[in-house]
């Protein structure tokens, strides 16, 4: 608790936590590899590998539309002359369409002063920026803005550019008091496309499926297996943010390494434990998304291990082996899994 408080303070000798915890894991080491039934030595460890895989300033993880994507919004025109707009079925009447960003913790301040939305689509320079929470919070990890879709009437198919820009002014906050300090931009551009149909009365029930790369109509007897939505996992980091990324994942593999010494001398529970908890905490911080399954196979031996070894805790280590083998399932089939909590 002291440590955790000088490094939140940033009090002098205690500024950033490369500089503080490797000294810290020496001094843990020693404690673990001379006595591995010494509860105290684990539980501080635990506390160490929390702290380095933990980032405390907020980051842009995932948007929509995706960064660098052609939107194509297809609609459909009569063939009996009359102008059905394509998009009073996504959006009823307001002609508007979603810009999706998520952070990976809940931030406030999110709005036209913090955001920059350049665009023709942008006719509205103040957007209004609105979070997405379950308890009317202010702050939230999901925040949405409606940008308004072109003149449904026309007949050319030009390309609109927008451009999103974040960081670059003070503002976004975390809630736990931090500020969101990494200026990014992203691109991407929308298209109006319009597919000479019958009268919409007489297509039938329509559903509309929301894609990274578009969003279409599509009848509802479609053979089409039924769409899922997914954000695009940015991949954003300047050179201070790569220099403290290497570092925390210098120091997990670091660890890793240290506990297959261990285990190559005992057959410690809480060595296992603490081994498919590194592995998992290294393959989330990895990319391309590939390589966040690289250790999965390890780590489920590691489970089936334990399971025998401490039946006590079998049903803790059954749901721990079923959480690998559904991301192995996510990954495989090219469905981001949704992102939870410090693994420690």
């Amino acid at each position: 608790l002291l440590l955790s408080n000088l490094l939140k303070r940033k009090v002098e000798g205690f500024v950033s936590k490369e500089k503080v915890l490797p000294d810290e894991y020496e001094f843990v080491h020693q404690a673990i590899f001379t006595d591995p039934d010494d509860q105290s030595g684990w539980f501080y460890h635990l506390w160490l590998l929390d702290q380095t895989v933990r980032v405390d300033s907020p980051q842009l993880v995932s948007s929509w539309p995706t960064p660098g994507s052609d939107l194509i919004l297809l609609g459909d025109r009569c063939l009996d002359g009359c102008a059905s707009s394509p998009f009073t079925r996504f959006h009823l009447d307001s002609r508007t369409f979603p810009l999706v960003l998520y952070f990976n913790q809940a931030v406030e301040g999110v709005n036209s002063s913090t955001i920059t939305v350049d665009s023709e689509l942008n006719t509205n320079k103040d957007l209004v920026w609105k979070p997405l929470s379950s308890c009317n919070s202010k702050a939230a990890q999901v925040w949405v803005t409606q940008l308004n879709l072109p003149d449904g009437n026309t007949h050319s198919s030009k390309v609109f550019p927008v451009e999103v820009s974040l960081g670059h002014s003070q503002g976004i906050i975390s809630s736990s008091g931090f500020h969101y300090s990494n200026p990014f931009c992203f691109a991407f551009r929308v298209s109006l496309q319009f597919v000479e149909t019958q009268p919409v009365e007489a297509l039938g029930k329509e559903i509309i499926s929301w894609r990274d790369e578009s969003f279409h109509n599509y009848n509802a007897h479609s053979q089409d297996s039924s769409p899922i939505s997914s954000l695009y996992q940015l991949s954003i980091k300047n050179d201070n943010e790569l220099t403290d990324f290497e570092w925390r994942a210098a120091t997990i593999a670091k660890e890793i390494d240290h506990f297959r010494e261990l285990l190559s001398l005992i057959n410690c529970k809480i060595g296992k434990l603490t081994l498919a908890r590194l592995l998992m905490a290294h393959d989330a911080m990895m990319c391309p998304p590939a390589n966040k399954i690289s250790h999965s196979e390890e780590v489920l031996e590691l489970y089936n291990d334990l399971m025998r070894l401490d039946p006590t805790h079998v049903q803790y280590y059954k749901d721990q082996h079923s959480l690998v083998l559904l991301q192995q399932v996510f990954f495989l089939s090219g469905i981001p899994f949704p992102e939870k909590g410090s693994p420690f």
